[in-house]
């Protein structure tokens, strides 16, 4: 299974192309069984957002925070692990009205 075609791919496809239903129906069955997943809950949150459920992508905005706070990050992971820090906070800004 290509990178592409694999459940994360398929559900991240379906966000960029503007189907928030369908694109939070299949990141929340991804994040079923890897609740953990950073790259899932990025997407999971992106996808509550995009079908109007503030409280929800919050929510799972909140819990990535702190799953990036405690996530040491390897050598070559760092850059990315920073990045998402700094994409989660400002997620959470937007939907608690912090812009600045």
């Amino acid at each position: 299974m290509t990178r592409e075609s694999s459940p994360l791919g398929q559900a991240w496809r379906s966000h960029v192309s503007g189907r928030a239903e369908v694109a939070l129906s299949e990141f929340q069955k991804i994040a079923s069984t890897s609740p953990e997943d950073l790259d899932i809950l990025y997407g999971l949150g992106l996808a509550q957002k995009g079908a109007g459920q503030k409280a929800d992508a919050e929510a799972t905005f909140q819990k990535l925070a702190g799953l990036l706070a405690a996530e040491p990050g390897e050598e070559e992971d760092r850059n990315r692990i920073e990045m998402l820090r700094r994409m989660v906070k400002q997620q959470l800004e937007f939907l608690r009205g912090v812009h600045g």
